[in-house]
């Protein structure tokens, strides 16, 4: 799977979630790590004998040893292809690999899962559910609760709001910021 998204629209998060929750044998790597290689990246996680790289490889390719890449697109064009040959090699294995939008080798091989921006409701939804994590909120939960509606309700309905705005606004990152 290559999962695929904008800046700040959860691919890291979503992938150290996964990791923390799957009960498969897995490895996470960002991919600059990969710069020598997947193989190398993997083997440097490793002692004694499960360092071996054939024993590795076949449990990729077997499906025992789930691989996890995080950052495709912030890496050389080297690296990037370094990483969908070796997809391409161990093709049966399961891989989840993070990048924003970019063309390269790896699209043919996996499924690639596009991350849409949050809609209105979504937007809402989350500055609610960031009331908890404000340090010492100066206002009450319900005070704040009518103000982030009132802020989406706006943003949303005036006609000459600048369509970056409403991205950024579509964006949890961006979001958590405006929560403060």
């Amino acid at each position: 799977i290559i999962l695929q998204g904008d800046s700040g629209l959860g691919k890291t998060m979503f992938l150290r979630y996964h990791v923390l929750r799957v009960t498969s044998i897995c490895v996470y790597l960002t991919a600059e790590r990969c710069t020598n290689g997947v193989m190398h990246a993997i083997r440097a996680k490793l002692l004694g004998a499960a360092r071996d790289e054939t024993f590795l490889k076949t449990l990729i390719y077997a499906g025992a040893l789930d691989v996890f890449i995080d950052g495709v697109n912030e890496v050389s064009p080297d690296t990037r292809a370094e990483i969908a040959k070796f997809m391409e090699e161990l093709f049966k294995g399961n891989f989840i690999v993070t990048t924003q939008r970019l063309s390269w080798s790896a699209n043919r091989v996996g499924t690639v899962v596009e991350l849409a921006p949050l809609k209105k409701d979504q937007i809402l939804e989350y500055l609610l559910g960031r009331y908890s994590t404000l340090d010492q909120p100066e206002v009450s939960h319900s005070e704040y609760r009518d103000a982030c509606s009132d802020f989406v309700e706006s943003v949303h309905a005036a006609k000459t709001v600048d369509p970056a705005l409403r991205t950024l606004l579509s964006n949890p990152m961006d979001l958590s910021i405006a929560a403060q």
